[in-house]
């Protein structure tokens, strides 16, 4: 059965935990009162980590479809938190980039995004937590090379 397989318990877990935690990291954005949703809030951090994506890029880091990451990002422009620039290897497209307001976005949310690790890592020694840490970054390169 595979409830009681070893690799389908770590599975189950794994994404489980995931799940509650990206709700708990998106209730506390939804109470920051910012008007940022959890999809913008993702988007900006996806966009700061890969600074001057294409959307089409940012939506396949994202996992999401091309129409929802323009929604996202016409919504962020209007609040004056991201800007398209034109690609200079292709004048059709065009690059994403975060503005200097994004550091207000981060003063707010950082903290809470902290609160909800800090709540998901509740009891677990430093050693173990740098140890999670670690793992879950080999198996984001492992899945990554895959991709």
């Amino acid at each position: 059965m595979l409830a009681e397989d070893n690799q389908s318990s770590a599975v189950f877990l794994l994404t489980d935990a995931a799940r509650l935690l990206r709700g708990e990291i998106d209730r506390c954005v939804m109470e920051c009162g910012l008007g940022l949703t959890p999809g913008l809030i993702r988007t900006l951090i996806v966009i700061s980590r890969h600074a001057g994506v294409r959307q089409r890029v940012l939506a396949e880091k994202m996992d999401v479809e091309p129409m929802t990451v323009s929604s996202y990002i016409d919504r962020l422009e209007a609040m004056g938190l991201v800007e398209r620039r034109t690609d200079p290897g292709d004048r059709r497209a065009k690059l994403v980039h975060v503005t200097e307001r994004l550091s207000e976005v981060a003063a707010a949310v950082g903290p809470l995004i902290g609160t909800a690790y800090e709540r998901a890592m509740d009891g677990i020694d430093p050693y173990a937590r740098k140890a999670v840490e670690q793992a879950l970054e080999r198996v984001r390169q492992n899945l990554s090379r895959a991709a």
